[in-house]
């Protein structure tokens, strides 16, 4: 019996908005021609492809690809009475035009007790992603003893793009140590960050999310605070949640992507908003 469902797609970005650009999209038989090709189809409402008459069950590649966007591909199963794919496209960085980042005073206060408003004013768009990525996961992760990780971060040293360096209270050895014991955050190696000068290794400890896990790897020294080298691990996060093509993205993890599904998987709040 041929298929005569229609397949409808729903394309939004990473805040669950249309994207105001046309994208090239294209549908495809699994390992076959493509029956669809729209190079420049309007987003901003849902695309209805109709009559595609590829039999019962045909599996189909769907792929959109916006200019200041990832692109982004998925696979369905098509029934005979249709189906609605909702596609959500990362930005694309080099295509971010400007960024709305939270006012320091709306973070949360013991952000606000790590950095100090001209430092936070200071940082560079990537700098002040990356940090407020690190902040927000922080935030959410617990601690047995109740204490947020965030809330155990007592001087910030340095940001970087993609990692801050902290000093950190006592309560923070124990309590990773307590975590780890529980299976709530696992122990891993540490050999690939650098002590800082007169510091030795510690602990690294990583939470166990399956894409964006925080790793915290700790430096010690006798009579100096613990200092902590905190990031979050990208796990390939976009491809296997957001499916970016793989062959999209080179190089390392931009703070713009760890947003991405940092929103995609835990629903965590950044405090900045991209605008292409």
């Amino acid at each position: 019996m041929p298929l005569d469902g229609a397949l409808t797609i729903r394309v939004t970005d990473i805040y669950g908005q249309a994207i105001a650009q046309t994208a090239n999209v294209s549908v495809r038989r699994k390992d076959g021609p493509a029956v669809f090709r729209e190079p420049k189809a309007d987003c901003t409402l849902p695309l209805r492809i109709t009559a595609l008459n590829q039999g019962a069950g045909a599996i189909f590649q769907v792929t959109v690809d916006a200019p200041s966007y990832w692109p982004v591909s998925a696979f369905i199963n098509l029934p005979a009475n249709g189906a609605t794919v909702p596609l959500v496209l990362p930005f694309r960085p080099t295509a971010v035009r400007n960024i709305r980042f939270a006012e320091y005073f709306t973070l949360p206060p013991a952000a606000r007790a790590l950095v100090d408003g001209p430092t936070y004013l200071a940082l560079d768009n990537e700098r002040k992603a990356g940090l407020l990525n690190i902040i927000a996961k922080t935030t959410q992760t617990v601690l047995p003893g109740g204490h947020t990780v965030l809330s155990l971060l007592t001087r910030l040293i340095r940001v970087e793009q993609d990692r801050v360096f902290a000093e950190v209270a006592p309560e923070l050895l124990e309590a990773a140590k307590q975590a780890a014991s529980a299976g709530t955050v696992r122990l891993v190696p540490s050999s690939m960050h650098t002590p800082p000068a007169g510091y030795e290794h510690g602990p690294s400890y990583k939470t166990m999310d399956r894409f964006g896990n925080l790793q915290v790897t700790l430096f010690v020294a006798p009579g100096k605070p613990t200092i902590a080298d905190i990031d979050i691990d990208n796990a390939a996060g976009l491809q296997h949640v957001l499916q970016v093509a793989g062959n999209a993205i080179h190089g390392p993890t931009h703070p713009y992507d760890i947003q991405a599904f940092l929103l995609a998987t835990q629903k965590i709040d950044t405090h900045y908003t991209l605008i292409a």
